[in-house]
């Protein structure tokens, strides 16, 4: 029991202290598996060049089906968890996925399913997720940090992302994904071509 304890105590002390939810999600819905780590690195970019934000991000497998993880991206932390609702290994897979986070004095959330087909080295993905964010901070021009513009506000956001990685071993990933955004009803300030965001990253299996 204290092995299972352990990551998530360590994972809800780092999530403490938003502007928007994170931009990448460099997941599949495959899970670690018991006992087994992933850590990723990579890099956001605006298709209209408004700055790069780089990410890292770590998931323990808590059994075959959950894996629980930590996301960082420059000024945001986070928590997330992923189910395994089928599949979970070659061919196709099917999870839901759910995120909790902070950065400045804001707060975020998100939730929505991954679905993945591996085959051979080359795993696609599609990640549909809806977020919630509540950013009441002023004078705050999330740009300075190479971000998108955000008002302050409550708002929901769709982002819809299709992916892949290349597995040419086991243990590293090469992974890049496109992401666009729909917005619901929000503040959400999307300067016009910067409604398509692209990714790109490294993955470790251990």
């Amino acid at each position: 029991m204290a092995r299972f304890l352990s990551p998530l105590l360590f994972l809800a002390l780092l999530a403490s202290g938003c502007a928007v939810a994170p931009l990448s999600n460099h997941i599949s819905a495959r899970t670690n598996g018991e006992g087994k780590s992933l850590l990723s690195a990579g890099s956001t970019i605006g298709v209209a060049n408004t700055g790069w934000v780089p990410s890292l991000k770590y998931s323990y497998g808590m059994s075959d089906k959950f894996d629980i993880g930590f996301q960082y991206e420059v000024v945001e932390y986070g928590v997330w968890g992923k189910y395994l609702l089928s599949g979970g290994g070659d061919g196709l897979s099917l999870s839901g996925l759910a995120g909790i986070g902070t950065s400045f004095d804001g707060f975020y959330s998100y939730l929505g399913p991954i679905v993945s087909y591996k085959v051979g080295i080359f795993e696609p993905y599609f990640v549909e997720r809806l977020n919630y964010v509540s950013y009441p901070q002023k004078n705050v021009n999330v740009d300075q940090v190479g971000e998108i513009h955000v008002d302050p506000g409550t708002y929901w956001y769709l982002q819809h992302t299709l992916g892949f990685f290349l597995w040419p071993i086991d243990w590293l990933g090469i992974g890049l994904e496109a992401s666009a955004f729909t917005t619901i009803n929000s503040p959400f300030i999307l300067k016009g071509r910067d409604r398509f965001l692209l990714s790109g990253n490294f993955s470790f299996r251990f």
